[in-house]
């Protein structure tokens, strides 16, 4: 069987749902190769290995003549030989070949086996993926990480669960930083070597980059290239063992690279291929111009390649000896040419300025077309060749490598932005005729599905890459990410009609009408959603917030024009708030899974929402409904949008649908942990929560119970026959094994098997019962005789021994629970619950949970249950029995009294329990066609989910995150997200018949009465709010009154028949209760002492007094509202 598995998720995030897929066919990699192949992509977008292998291809071969003096060099060899670590700096002025040196020096150390700890990272300022401190940074990591799977899986162990997702967020270059020295400090990693490239066209965050440098300096030998730059220095004269290698002061050696590097090129000039004497004439004349610069050589060769031979030397002799004199020349050139080839040039050189990073012949011709669009004095469309055609008129500034268009040096770059601009373009008008081309090329090319996937399920990975000939998307890949860039960098533009975008239903809040999701959908497929969309999505909002803000008249503010402008973008300011908010949420699913966002917009149920307002219709049409869709309540987001399976693969199975053993969370939620069977042998399992990718996994006894140290990622699991064992999710391995004394372990594994008359533990030997939640207690139980006398012994796990030890003489059940804190044992029996100290094992209560049936009788050997069980909140506060198949018990574990009943209705299907939420809030059962969440306050169903769970478990971060994993049939593991936080006033009064309602006296609230709950709901009279909900105890098999009235002030509020009270003489009659309807606490309970309810109350003048009346016509003055006592 291969050692690789496959999860299949669907997630959509926040206020809906999260649907995490299919465990069907789970499918993983064991060896978690795709968990560190992602890790290193999120560490760096980029890849240093082929940017030098662009930068050969872009700048010639690489000749060993142009380099090899450096590695004779004394301060090189100091730097690369002495053991002390350092950094060389090597400066020089542009063009002078720094980056050709270090591609020498690199391919020198892989010659010579010296790149075993060797990084390194090339710098561009033009390329905004390769120019900020983050970049080099992370790309140093990759590099390294790359060399050291072992490292690597441990790195990503160490810092991928917290930190997912903050690497391209504001916090990404402290994470990478901290990652850099955390490896770097590994003792396994020595001699380290890292270069960096053109560090002065790092154009972000340079300075802390110098500052990691200098932290590293005492273990990382840096070698590092850049102009001579007062900053750069100014940093590196902070390292200790520094030296610095100025190129100006080598210009002998320099000059022998020089030579070797004219006469290579002079050999290819077809002009001089026939004339060996004009050969040696130019060559002379190239190195007394050169002045040491390979840049001018390598423009001037280009010059000569285009020049027929008798023109050869006139025109290298035109040719100025300085690099901007030389820029200057090209330029001056292109202007003489006709006029349009000139307008041709300067287009291209002010598009190709204004880009954010180069763009691909495909993206620069949707610029091009759109500038001459409707011009009667150039074609209405170009082509790709003409595209090429067209960089020519620019002399040798501009260079075509792999379809992309470059700047031959950003010194090129340099000169024409600082040089030719003003005279050639002007800048923010560029960026206007950029956000226009592009919002006109997205609005015709995007569409839904623009890759005709058609599976939603389809994860990013499996999207097949596409040729830019047959992707749709090639041409507008810069338009969908930088589009926002440029509208707001041509914002001070004059020529810049705000009116004409800004303003609801004008351009800009039309093409989001329309095609804001297949912009999302491009983004997620470009792998460029997050954090881009969102960056751009706040820059847009602050924009048009500026636009309404910046109205003034002459000098002063107008207050009247910024109320109209605020007017006229309401529409607008709501979308862009709406598509902010959108993406936020669902950022954890549609990176992965791109056609999940159509599905989300359909779940996305925020009130008033415009997203989903604008586009669930198209959507629904184009995709129809969510293969499952659910809508508890409105105000309420519990959807679960659909469930997709993997093609079964029969080589690679685990099934975990046999054992409906719990869920579990790691203690930090990026876990969820499953048992099952693997080719007969028993596994838990754990896989990622947010990619459901296996992590890794544990052989552990089927019948286990296992639990998390508190704050650990460590956990144990201890065995029915008393085995202990400590297991580390850091080292994936047990790191300790004991075993608990038992008198003598005969562990019977067949009582739970059906065809047993009993599931109590009656045949003799002794089994592990109950594991408490932090792991420091085992219960077991100690069968003596068949009769099922015996003892319940308690454990400490740290020292093996037995802490306390009571006998009974019934064999309980085997499902006792600890509480949370580790202070209580409940354990079932036939007849009821015993709750033992856990600590010195003396009985506290004895709880009576079906005193109808004897254990012998009771259950039904063909359900689906277990005969009793028992369960603790988190906090330990409730006790929670179940009584049969249809009903579940709440107790109070301070007062014992019991606090509700959760039952299933008359006519459904049984009701077990699932799981407890880890504020005690919530609990989750399930039946036989749906999964149900009761608020343990009130007793209440406050959500429910249509889907049959095995077996459940809430997130450990659930009051953050609202969210459950559940265990479906067909091993399909789901991740629901439940926020019940929002449940409005007016869903809850459409779910419910009130049987009355009445009003404060101050109007200030509704009081409304719910009989068949025994609830009291109190409402806002202002706003609809739900204030609080109120609930007696319930008075069984009778009929109580609808009597409720307000005090005079509006402050007590007495309801009748909602309460019980036990008379002296044990007989159970109705009562009233006053509450107070600021606190929703009961202040008074009054009995009758009859067994008709109170049909009429009121209260005195002052409140203090409260009289009522039956329908036997007893009128009774109860007494003092408040007094001493308790209650």
């Amino acid at each position: 069987m291969e050692n690789s598995r496959n999860f299949s998720e669907n997630t959509v995030g926040n206020n809906a749902i999260i649907n995490q897929g299919n465990g069907n066919h789970i499918t993983v990699n064991a060896d978690t190769s795709n968990a560190d192949t992602s890790f290193l992509q999120q560490i760096s977008k980029t890849d240093p290995v082929y940017d030098k292998k662009r930068i050969l291809m872009l700048k010639g071969p690489l000749l060993k003549e142009s380099f090899s003096w450096i590695l004779e060099h004394e301060d090189f060899n100091k730097w690369r030989h002495t053991k002390e670590s350092g950094c060389l700096w090597i400066k020089g002025d542009p063009g002078k070949g720094k980056t050709m040196l270090l591609c020498g020096v690199i391919e020198d150390f892989e010659r010579n086996s010296e790149s075993e700890n060797l990084s390194y990272f090339f710098c561009q300022a033009a390329d905004y993926r390769i120019n900020t401190a983050a970049a080099v940074v992370g790309g140093l990591i990759k590099s390294l990480l790359k060399r050291h799977p072992t490292l690597l899986s441990r790195t990503r162990k160490s810092h991928e669960d917290g930190e997912k997702g903050q690497l391209d967020g504001a916090n990404a270059l402290v994470i990478l930083c901290d990652i850099f020295e955390t490896i770097t400090n590994d003792p396994g990693l020595t001699n380290v070597i890292c270069v960096v490239d053109a560090l002065d066209e790092c154009v972000k965050d340079c300075r802390h980059l110098l500052n990691l440098i200098i932290r590293t300096s005492d273990r990382v030998r840096w070698l590092l290239s850049s102009r001579n730059e007062k900053d750069i220095e100014k940093g590196l004269n902070q390292v200790p063992q520094r030296l610095v290698l100025e190129l100006k002061q080598n210009a002998e050696q320099i000059s022998i690279s020089i030579d070797a590097y004219i006469r290579h090129h002079i050999q290819r000039i077809d002009a001089l291929k026939s004339d060996d004497q004009l050969q040696e004439k130019i060559l002379d004349l190239l190195k007394a111009k050169a002045q040491g610069t390979f840049l001018w050589v390598a423009l001037v060769v280009e010059q000569l390649h285009k020049t027929d031979h008798w023109d050869v030397e006139n025109v290298l002799e035109e040719m100025p000896k300085d690099l901007e004199s030389l820029y200057g020349l090209i330029l001056d050139r292109a202007e003489t040419l006709g006029k349009r080839s000139q307008e041709i040039c300067q287009v291209l050189l002010s598009i190709i300025t204004t880009a954010k990073r180069p763009l691909h012949l495909e993206e620069l011709l949707v610029f091009i077309n759109s500038h001459w669009k409707g011009s009667r004095h150039f074609k209405t469309t170009y082509g790709l060749q003409d595209v090429r055609d067209m960089t020519k008129t620019c002399g040798s500034v501009l260079s075509i490598r792999e379809d992309t268009v470059y700047f031959i040096h950003q010194s090129a770059k340099d000169y024409v932005v600082e040089n030719a601009a003003r005279r050639i373009f002007p800048i923010l008008h560029q960026h206007y005729k950029i956000f226009e081309a592009s919002i006109d090329a997205m609005s015709n090319i995007l569409e839904y599905d623009i890759y005709d996937l058609k599976d939603p399920g389809i994860h990013i990975d499996d999207v097949p890459l596409k040729n830019p000939d047959s992707d749709p998307l090639a041409s507008i890949r810069y338009c969908c990410v930088f589009w926002i860039e440029h509208l707001v960098s041509s914002y001070q533009f004059e020529g810049f009609k705000h009116s004409k975008y800004f303003k609801d239903d004008a351009r800009l809040h039309s093409f989001l009408k329309e095609k804001f999701l297949c912009w999302i959908e491009s983004l997620a497929l470009m792998r460029s959603l997050y954090p881009q969309a969102r960056i751009a999505l706040q820059k847009l909002s602050d924009l048009i917030d500026s636009y309404c803000g910046s109205a003034s008249i002459g000098s002063e503010t107008s207050q009247t024009t910024k109320l109209q402008r605020e007017s006229e973008t309401q529409g607008i300011r709501q979308f862009t708030a709406d598509a902010y908010r959108f993406v936020d949420i669902f950022k954890e699913s549609v990176p992965y899974w791109p056609l999940q966002l159509y599905f989300s917009t359909m779940s996305f149920g925020q009130d008033n929402c415009t997203i989903q307002k604008t586009f669930e219709r198209t959507v629904r049409e184009k995709f129809g409904p969510p293969p499952i869709l659910v809508n508890v309540r409105r105000g309420q987001s519990l959807r679960l949008l659909s469930s997709f399976y993997v093609p079964e693969n029969p080589s690679r199975h685990i099934d975990t649908s046999h054992f409906p053993k719990p869920l579990i969370f790691s203690h930090d939620s990026s876990l969820i942990g499953r048992m099952g069977v693997n080719e007969s042998t028993s596994v838990l399992e754990f896989w990622r929560a947010d990619s459901g990718t296996s992590e890794c996994s544990f052989q552990i006894s089927l019948d286990s119970k296992v639990t998390f140290f508190p704050n650990s990622d460590e956990f144990i699991s201890v065995s029915l026959d008393g085995i202990l064992k400590r297991w580390s999710m850091g080292k994936k391995s047990c790191i300790g094994e004991q075993s608990l004394d038992f008198s003598y372990a005969s562990y019977y594994p067949n009582f739970f098997s059906r065809t047993t008359s009993m599931r109590t533990l009656s045949s003799p030997g002794e089994t592990v019962i109950a594991l408490s939640p932090k792991g420091d207690l085992v219960a077991s139980w100690h069968c003596k005789t068949y009769d099922g006398v015996g003892s319940i012994n308690i454990w400490d796990t740290e020292t093996v021994c037995c802490r306390s030890s009571f006998g009974t003489h019934e064999a309980p059940y085997p499902h006792a629970a600890f509480s949370p804190n580790s202070q209580l044992l409940a354990v079932p029996f036939g007849s009821g619950v015993r709750v033992h100290n856990a600590k010195t094992g003396a009985k506290i209560k004895s709880l009576i949970t079906h005193p109808d049936r004897t254990h012998e009788t009771w259950f039904n050997l063909d359900a689906t249950v277990e005969p009793e069980n028992v369960w603790f909140t988190p906090n330990s506060k409730v006790l929670i029995t179940m009584v049969s198949n249809w009903h579940l018990r709440l107790w109070d574990t301070h007062k014992w009294e019991q606090l509700h009943n959760v039952r299933s209705s008359k006519h459904s299907q049984p009701l077990e329990y699932l799981a407890i939420s880890p504020d005690s809030a919530i609990l989750a059962t399930k039946s036989p066609h749906e999964t149900k969440f009761w608020s343990i306050d009130t007793g209440e169903c406050v959500a429910k989910v249509p889907v049959y769970a095995l077996s459940m478990s809430f997130d450990p971060d659930w009051t953050r995150s609202s969210l459950v994993a559940l265990q479906q049939q067909e091993n399909t593991i789901q991740t629901w997200f439940i926020d019940i936080s929002q449940v409005e006033a007016e869903s809850r009064r459409a779910d419910y018949v009130f049987d009355n309602v009445i009003i404060s006296p101050d109007s200030k609230f509704v009081v409304s009465r719910h009989r068949h709950h025994n609830s009291v709901y109190v409402w806002s009279g202002v706003d609809g709010a739900l204030v609080h909900v109120m609930k007696g105890r319930l008075l069984e098999h009778r009929t109580p009154s609808d009597l409720m009235i307000f005090s005079p002030d509006s402050k007590l509020l007495a309801s009748a028949g909602s309460s019980s009270l036990y008379h002296g003489s044990g007989i159970l009659y109705p009562g009233i209760q006053v509450w107070s309807v600021m606190t929703g606490k009961s202040v008074r309970l009054f009995g009758c002492q009859k067994e008709s309810a109170f049909s009429s109350a009121a209260f005195s003048s002052d409140g203090k007094y409260l009289v009522a009346g039956n329908i036997d016509d007893l009128v009774k003055k109860l007494g003092p509202i408040f007094r001493a006592e308790k209650i």
